[in-house]
């Protein structure tokens, strides 16, 4: 429940991606990422979508790196 910006930015990654990736229920996901309402699921995927798109080099960085090594996980099956 930290509200450190490394853990907000942390489970925000998380809660973008397990909504890409699977096929959770936002009430699931936001269980998983500590018990948070579905409601912040949607803010955290959002937010950061909003800083894709404004080139927030930072997030625009570690989203490539997840989507690279999720790539590689999945084509090593």
């Amino acid at each position: 429940k930290s509200r450190e910006r490394e853990s907000v930015l942390t489970r925000h990654l998380i809660a973008f991606f397990a909504r890409i990736y699977t096929r959770l229920s936002l009430k699931k996901i936001g269980r998983f990422i500590g018990r948070v309402d579905h409601t912040t699921v949607v803010h955290a995927s959002e937010r950061i979508k909003e800083l894709i798109e404004i080139g927030d080099t930072r997030v625009v960085s570690l989203v490539f790196e997840i989507e690279k090594r999720i790539e590689e996980y999945a084509n090593q099956k």
